[in-house]
């Protein structure tokens, strides 16, 4: 977990819900993951893109000690625009260390993204159909994969936690060809 709104979630699925309202309390519950609060809280952290390469040390020390385990980061997208975040992913595609990242697209970056990497997940999310449209002049339509997730999840029972999906592969030449915001 890359900041404290984000780990809030895990703060819940680790016992701590009863306990969200004491956040930045006197001898409250900490606003960011603190490993002095909880077995599950693996590395203390703050605003500063280091869930990537935290969990990657994680999962290379569990494949070197031969434990089949996967570490899990999750980043928002204003972190991920860190340089360690960028270096933890470089390092990460040279190795087979088993590492899922989610990208939380929570739109609570601390100011508007711009550039080729913001503009790319913004396509990524609306659909690439979308924004081709829009920038075509032409109407925007919802994406059909939009809506066939709105649908599925209406119709799903509480509570339930989504598998991760893979996220998409972002090549240098597709940077490279977005327009900066």
């Amino acid at each position: 977990w890359d900041v404290g709104h984000q780990a809030y979630p895990h703060k819940v699925l680790t016992g701590r819900r009863g306990e969200l309202g004491t956040i930045k309390q006197r001898g409250g519950l900490a606003p960011f993951p603190h490993r002095a609060e909880s077995q599950y809280d693996t590395f203390g952290t703050g605003h500063s893109s280091t869930s990537v390469s935290a969990a990657l040390g994680m999962a290379i020390a569990a494949q070197r000690n031969g434990e089949e385990r996967r570490a899990v980061a999750v980043i928002g997208d204003g972190a991920m625009s860190g340089g360690m975040a960028f270096e933890a992913l470089n390092h990460a595609g040279t190795l087979t260390a088993d590492l899922l990242v989610i990208l939380n697209d929570n739109e609570m970056s601390i100011s508007e993204g711009v550039g080729a990497l913001s503009r790319y997940f913004g396509r990524v999310i609306a659909g690439m159909d979308v924004v081709d449209r829009i920038e075509r002049g032409e109407p925007p339509t919802t994406p059909t994969k939009i809506v066939q997730a709105s649908i599925a999840a209406d119709n799903l029972p509480a509570p339930v936690i989504p598998a991760p999906v893979a996220p998409p592969t972002i090549t240098a030449s597709q940077l490279s060809n977005s327009k900066s915001n």
